[in-house]
């Protein structure tokens, strides 16, 4: 039989390196309840041309209507089943940085308009990037729901960590964590 070389009751201190802010925002996942599907026809959706199907769905912090993109249920299994997503878009209109004292608080609601949401949130990361169109990516979170946005999609008021924007969301899509 093996022989420890710690004495008895003597535990090793494991040393956990601390996430960085890009596996923190990478780990929010927002958990959702699909309850209805509202087309069945689906969708091709991204560049893996993926099916997605416009849903309802409801959340810890939201509710309304977006394009889901699951792993690999077909339409008439999904309603009632929870998944956990993460999110895109279409497109963002209206970006604003807030930096003065007056910013709102951080929220997300729906619009009229199907699929579209406007957003207040709070930047978590910045992440320059070898692409001249691009140029960085900013990581905006909400409570449990987190957007990517880059410069060309945000234009030049590059914000810093910590600062609020709001824009508005144009066609929300929801993907399966599972892809």
């Amino acid at each position: 039989m093996p022989v420890s070389p710690h004495p008895v009751g003597f535990l090793p201190v494991l040393y956990c390196a601390k996430p960085t802010i890009q596996e923190q925002i990478l780990s929010k996942q927002m958990r959702i309840t699909i309850t209805n599907v509202c087309s069945s026809q689906p969708i091709l959706m991204g560049n893996m041309q993926a099916p997605g199907y416009r849903i309802r769905f409801e959340s810890d912090m939201l509710a309304g209507q977006a394009m889901f993109v699951p792993a690999d249920t077909s339409a008439d299994q999904l309603p009632g089943r929870q998944y956990f997503v993460e999110t895109g878009c279409k497109g963002i209109e209206n970006y604003r940085l807030w930096t003065s004292h007056d910013r709102p608080l951080p929220m997300i609601r729906e619009l009229p308009q199907r699929g579209d949401y406007a957003l207040v949130a709070t930047v978590k990361a910045i992440a320059l990037l070898n692409d001249p169109t691009n140029r960085f990516i900013i990581d905006v979170v909400v409570d449990d729901i987190a957007f990517g946005f880059t410069a060309r999609e945000i234009g030049d008021a590059m914000p810093r960590v910590g600062d609020i924007i709001s824009c508005t969301v144009r066609a929300l899509s929801l993907w399966d964590e599972a892809l």
